[in-house]
């Protein structure tokens, strides 16, 4: 019952209470106007009772919902807040509560809940997740939520489709990481280097040119099977191949084993003649400190590294690019990362869920928490031209990339990056002394193997 009505009620019986007590002389004449078998109570006591119960709808009515929020980015703890404080400043009983889970426990702690029934109400979730989820019913269909919205066309393409089932949505864009080219100017410089690469065959040419001594042109983290995957697939698609094909999420045919494929894989293992013994086996510190010492030239990364970077070491003088393509003038491609936010199926507050997730796609929280933490929007129209980007051009780049790039969309992306990273830390191994198509034909057997 709603609270306005709640507080009719009760006003009401306030102001029939003495009307009645004052016409009702005892059991009696109070049989003449209620049930027998109540009249022998007192009408002050019927009225006591009514009057309790009135105000208990009124508190049951009243009572604050409490939504439970996952993410694995304490980014959406501001989000939290500013949604916090608007429900308090437009009078609504509604407020969330933020919990961080970490990356790596991410799926587990919410299968976990899931069965447990202690699913939370809204989670922001590795995009990449959502295809395997949504198989499994983990979260509400908001088609018709989304549709409603004014800037639904604006959610970038490639993080939107992950978060889409058979047809209907179950979640949208949050925010996004995704992948390019960094260069370091000063090294650049002294190479005689201007602009950044635009072809494969300049990144092979400037990689040389960089390598001298204990400088190097490039190096790779092949340790963390995630990132050579988040790196080496846009190279992949831009050359026109595919892991596989895709059909309701699951791959019909592998593909691994192309032409394109092994054009892509090659690239990389011979770009390793100009990387660092360890490159093949770098953990990802060895990877990004490499960079940030200037000790190497150029990287494969993501959009998080611009920040991260800035802080760590303020005056590095680096750049950003998209990825150079096999060659000039051919479309670009990029790895759509970040987190994609959906209502959990086991909620009881729908509504009041989709009021938050509702507020998490908005212009206020899209620029005012996440462009404002120098995230990239989920949204394209807001990435693409916001205050906070103009004080650092560089974020436009992966503005830029999230229209060019896309996710797999697969129920077994982990499992497939374990296949693909081992498959990459062999390639690079070679430093092109030979051909990859061996490791390549293996890889695809194993990816085979994954949807047999």
């Amino acid at each position: 019952m709603p609270v306005y009505m709640c507080l009719l009620i009760q006003r009401y019986v306030q102001e029939r209470e003495e009307w009645l007590l004052d016409r009702c002389d005892g059991a009696a004449a109070f049989a003449s106007v209620v049930p027998k078998e109540v009249s022998r109570m007192s009408a002050k006591r019927i009225f006591a009772v009514v009057l309790a119960l009135s105000l208990l709808l009124v508190s049951v009515a009243s009572a604050e919902v409490t939504l439970q929020v996952w993410n694995r980015n304490g980014l959406m703890g501001d989000i939290v807040n500013a949604f916090n404080a608007k429900m308090e400043a437009e009078g609504k009983a509604i407020k969330a509560e933020f919990t961080l889970v970490p990356y790596e426990e991410q799926q587990v702690k919410f299968i976990t809940a899931l069965s447990a029934q202690t699913a939370p109400d809204v989670y922001g979730l590795d995009l990449i997740n959502f295809p395997y989820f949504n198989s499994i019913g983990a979260f509400a269909d908001i088609t018709e939520k989304v549709n409603a919205l004014p800037f639904k066309d604006q959610f970038n393409p490639g993080m939107a489709r992950e978060g889409i089932w058979e047809g209907k949505i179950y979640a949208v864009p949050l925010y996004n990481d995704n992948s390019a080219l960094f260069y370091n100017k000063k090294l650049f410089a002294e190479a005689g280097l201007t602009d950044p690469p635009k072809t494969w065959a300049q990144v092979k040419e400037y990689a040389e040119k960089l390598t001298k001594g204990d400088q190097y042109g490039i190096t790779f983290c092949g340790a963390v099977a995630g990132m050579t995957a988040f790196t080496w697939t846009p190279h992949l698609w831009m050359n026109g191949g595919d892991v596989g094909t895709e059909e309701n999420a699951a791959r019909t045919t592998v593909t691994l084993n192309s032409k394109e494929a092994e054009e892509a894989l090659q690239y990389w293992a011979d770009l390793a003649k100009f990387a660092p013994e360890g490159a093949p086996t770098y953990t990802y510190a060895d990877y990004y400190n490499g960079f940030t010492s200037e000790k190497v030239g150029m990287i494969f990364g993501g959009s998080w590294h611009i920040a991260a970077m800035s802080n760590d070491k303020p005056l590095l003088d680096f750049g950003v690019a998209l990825f150079p393509t096999p060659k000039e003038g051919q479309p670009s491609s990029s790895f759509m990362g970040g987190d994609n936010i959906g209502i959990c199926s086991q909620t009881q507050h729908f509504e009041e869920a989709w009021e938050f997730v509702n507020f998490a796609v908005s212009e206020d929280a899209q620029l005012d928490v996440i462009a404002k933490a120098n995230t990239v929007p989920g949204r394209l129209d807001l990435a693409n031209k916001n205050e906070y980007f103009d004080e650092d051009p560089r974020y436009y780049v992966f503005a830029e990339a999230g229209k060019v790039g896309k996710a797999p969309y697969t129920t077994k992306w982990v499992e497939e990056t374990n296949v693909l990273g081992a498959m990459i830390v062999e390639a690079l191994a070679t430093k092109g002394d030979q051909s990859v198509k061996p490791i390549l034909e293996k890889a695809a057997q194993e990816m085979g193997a994954l949807w047999k």
